[in-house]
């Protein structure tokens, strides 16, 4: 039964808003960062956006050739921003079940940053 409980109450953790806003900062600033997120199956091989280096398993069916778009030329600070939000967006839709708290909150920032 403690079990169950510590379960439970793990559900409800939540991500530091200023964490988030660090990251958010640190892919929009083009600055090295390595992330990963411990509940998540890990890869060896990271998904690389632009400096930011995510090393979680995530499909790239839908949003791979914007990864490579973004990666391989430069853009306005604002296009920039649209580009990274929609690639993080389509993340969503290819790993449905996967996709997890810290990108969907991810996501969350850039959408209010893109406004």
């Amino acid at each position: 039964m403690h079990i169950d409980q510590k379960i439970l109450s793990c559900s409800k953790l939540e991500i530091d808003e200023d964490y988030l806003n660090k990251l958010v900062s640190l892919l929009l600033n083009d600055e090295p960062t390595r992330l990963v997120h411990v509940g998540e199956k890990i890869s060896q091989t990271p998904i690389s956006i632009r400096n930011f280096k995510i090393f979680n398993e995530l499909k790239l069916d839908l949003v791979e050739y914007l990864i490579d778009f973004l990666n391989e030329n430069k853009h306005s600070p604002n296009f920039r921003k649209e580009l990274l939000y929609t690639i993080f967006d389509c993340l969503k839709y290819d790993n449905p079940r996967r996709y997890n708290f810290l990108y969907k909150k991810l996501n969350n920032i850039l959408s209010l940053i893109k406004q």
